[in-house]
């Protein structure tokens, strides 16, 4: 089962969450970008659902931060914030998709869809870089 790292610090969208995804991922829950990094220091996930809003962070880089960790996950933001400009700012700071709180999140198929199609992407990407890795490597090629 793939498994997530939810930062999220309000108790009814952690509700909505636990409905959707229970049962077809391993999740952890978390309220702060504090908590959030020390977890990303020694665990991994297969993918962040972040809310870039958290009391203990500035939502201009939380992404950022979540990225610079040792795991480097991919990373799904969260947010109620519908601002182009958050938008393209989460998505140049490597989220791998930026999804709408209230609007993205209805329908349980679609969303997961959206979860696991960032995660199978993710993989892909980390394929082709390992394999660039052992080509540029190898004195023979």
């Amino acid at each position: 089962m793939m498994s997530l790292l939810i930062i999220e610090d309000d108790p009814a969208q952690l509700l909505v969450l636990r409905r959707m995804l229970s049962g077809r991922y391993d999740f952890t829950e978390v309220r702060s970008l504090s908590e959030a990094l020390k977890l990303l220091d020694c665990h991994s996930y297969d993918a962040v659902l972040l809310d870039p809003g958290l009391p203990d962070s500035d939502r201009e880089t939380t992404v950022a931060r979540v990225k610079a960790a040792k795991t480097q996950p991919l990373i799904l933001v969260l947010s109620g914030n519908e601002d182009p400009t958050l938008r393209a700012k989460a998505l140049r700071d490597s989220a791998s998709n930026y999804l709408i709180k209230g609007v993205d999140d209805q329908d349980p198929k679609t969303f997961t869809a959206a979860i696991d199609l960032g995660i199978a992407t993710h993989r892909n990407v980390q394929c082709l870089d390992r394999a660039r890795r052992e080509i540029d490597s190898d004195p023979m090629i």
